[in-house]
């Protein structure tokens, strides 16, 4: 690979990763709350710097000879960091999506989601637990011996479940205020069939009291 194309590589990689802070600002989380994300930021800024200043000669002790060698080992460094930076933040960010997911449809019964979300048992909710275990797996092995093609290339496919996270967020909010409403139907053919019950029972007791 290129000195260009590892350039572009890390550019890339680093606009993923601040597409996902962004969206976990966007459902109110800060930045600041998880600072290993900056942390690697700050690495894979610090050899970036290196390798621009060697690139540009303002970098001293470094050989004409060298040159090409120190800048692609800190360019390397660079996208490391810059790809456990991306998945702390698409770690991060699927958290933040399931977590307000399960929130919003804790309320309300099975037969309630079925009804106004038929797609959430059937496919959205599965769908939710595979992106679980695939980041989960990701723990286990991000630190692995991988191409720079395949960090960049996982970077794609992930940033693109993560929009299907935010898709399903947005589609049990939506269906919130609907699901309220039928809940509260469930409540008024509860208390119907309680207050029934109670009557029923309460017509019972009289006429057994009449006749006897």
């Amino acid at each position: 690979m290129s000195l260009d194309e590892l350039w572009q590589t890390l550019v890339k990689l680093h606009i993923h990763t601040k597409s996902l802070v962004l969206l976990a600002e966007e459902i109110g989380e800060d930045l600041q709350t998880n600072l290993h994300i900056i942390q690697q930021w700050g690495y894979a800024h610090e050899h970036s710097m290196r390798a621009t200043g060697i690139q540009k000669g303002l970098k001293v002790g470094v050989d004409e000879s060298e040159k090409e060698s120190a800048i692609r080992d800190n360019l390397e460094s660079a996208i490391k960091h810059e790809y456990r930076a991306f998945w702390d933040a698409a770690d991060w960010v699927s958290i933040l999506y399931r977590d307000k997911i399960y929130k919003l449809l804790v309320p309300y019964s099975t037969q309630c989601i079925k009804d106004i979300i038929p797609e959430w048992y059937s496919e959205m909710q599965p769908n939710i637990q595979e992106i679980n275990e695939k980041i989960a797996g990701f723990r286990e092995q991000k630190d692995g011996a991988k191409s720079i093609n395949a960090k960049l290339d996982e970077a794609k496919e992930y940033r693109n479940k993560i929009d299907y996270l935010k898709e399903c967020y947005k589609k049990v909010l939506k269906a919130s205020s609907t699901m309220c409403g039928y809940k509260y139907k469930e409540w008024k053919k509860l208390l119907l069939m309680l207050g029934l019950g109670i009557i029923g029972t309460l017509m019972a007791v009289f006429l057994y009291d009449f006749f006897n």
